[in-house]
This record gives structure tokens, sequence and C-alpha cells, in this order.
């Protein structure tokens, strides 16, 4: 199966911290998501210069059955990729990014 680039269909929200040290990003992808897929984060943005943690979650039955997942990421150029790792299966993703 061919990786899929998420970035256009996910959304990407500041949820808090705009004008704090520490700023709380929140990445949903679509229910299509497998394992293997991709999306790019824009760090500069938010002027982000560190990330302090990344965690994932994915959504077996959708918006209902919650469970722990870990991506693999890199930063290049101030661009975050997350790439889908874990569960085989497809579903909703979130994840929770603390950038500073």
């Amino acid at each position: 199966m061919t990786a899929v680039d998420l970035t256009a269909t996910s959304t990407t929200e500041l949820v808090q911290g705009a004008t704090h040290v520490y700023k709380e990003v929140v990445v949903e992808t679509p229910a299509t998501a497998a394992s293997g897929d991709y999306l790019d984060i824009d760090l500069k943005k938010w002027a982000c210069t560190k990330i302090k943690s990344v965690f994932g979650n994915i959504h077996s039955t959708a918006n209902s059955v919650v469970g722990t997942e870990a991506p693999t990421t890199a930063v290049s150029a101030g661009v975050l990729k997350i790439t889908l790792g874990g569960s085989a299966a497809t579903g909703i993703r979130v994840f929770k990014l603390i950038i500073a």
C-alpha cells in the first residue's frame, strides 16, 4: 500500500498558548488515515523552535473507542513530518503537540 499525504485533508489548530512560551496544537486526520500515511506541519506558522511532546491517539470506532498510538516524527527546515504508525487499522488519528 502506498503512503498517503494527509496534510491537505487534516485539521490543524492552535488551541491554547498563542502568547505563552508553550503552545498546544491539535491535529486530526480523516477517517481514511492508515499506518504509513503522513502529514506535514509548518512549525514556523506558530513561531515554534522546539517540539516538547507529540502524543497520538487512534479512534478504532469513530469518536467512541480511543487508544494511544505512537507516530514517527522528524523535523526538517521547520516542518514537522508525522508518520502514522502502530495499528494497521484505518481510522481517525488525533495528535496533541506541545511546542515552544
